[in-house]
C-alpha cells in the first residue's frame, strides 16, 4: 500500500489500509447501488500469467478534495506532467517494431504444393510497390531491391493515419 500512497502523495497524502479482500465482485460492497464511481481496470501480465485488476473510489471520498485535484493539473504538476510527456516519448521512440513486407504472392493448387520436389521455382506475382505493415498496419508505399548484398526497401510514400483507419 506504501506505492498506492506515494502515488497519491503529489495529489493529497492520505493513508491506506486493507479491511477486506472479495474476490467476487458481486460481493464487494464499496458503493451504494446509485451512487457514482470511479472505476478503473488494469490487465496485469507476468511472465505470460495474468488477469485483470479492478479499482473502484465512491466520488464521495474524491468530492472533499477536488478543488485540490483540479489545481494538481496546473503550475508544477503541468511541468512534471511534460517531463513525464517526453520520456515516455522518448522510450516509446526507440522500442523495436517489426516491419513487414510481402514482395509477392503465387496461386498453386495443393496438388502442386504435394508434388513439390526440391529445386521446384513457384512463379510469383511480384507487384511494382509493397506495403509495408507493422501490427498489420499499412505505414510504407515501398520499392524493393536489393542494397549491399541484401534486400531493402526503399520509401516512396508514408501512408497517413485517416487511410490507416480500420472500418
Amino acid at each position: 500500500y506504501e506505492d498506492y500512497q506515494k502515488s497519491w502523495k503529489s495529489v493529497y497524502p492520505i493513508d491506506v489500509e486493507q479491511v477486506r479482500t472479495e474476490m467476487n465482485p458481486q460481493f464487494a460492497s464499496i458503493a451504494t447501488p446509485g451512487e457514482i464511481v470511479i472505476a478503473t481496470t488494469f490487465t496485469v501480465d507476468i511472465g505470460g500469467t495474468g488477469g485483470e485488476f479492478h479499482t473502484c473510489i465512491p466520488y464521495t471520498m474524491l468530492e472533499p478534495i477536488r478543488d485540490t485535484l483540479s489545481s494538481t493539473l496546473q503550475g508544477d504538476q503541468l511541468e512534471l506532467d511534460k517531463r513525464w510527456v517526453r520520456s515516455l516519448t522518448k522510450q516509446v521512440q526507440s522500442a523495436e517494431v517489426e516491419l513487414i513486407a510481402n514482395i509477392g504472392h503465387a496461386k498453386i493448387t495443393l496438388n502442386q504444393i504435394l508434388n513439390m520436389q526440391e529445386g521446384d521455382v513457384v512463379a510469383l506475382d511480384i507487384p511494382d510497390t509493397v506495403t509495408a505493415l507493422a501490427d498489420g498496419v499499412p505505414l510504407l508505399e515501398c520499392q524493393y531491391g536489393v542494397l549491399n548484398g541484401q534486400y531493402a526497401l526503399k520509401v516512396k510514400s508514408i501512408l497517413s493515419h485517416s487511410e490507416n483507419s480500420t472500418e
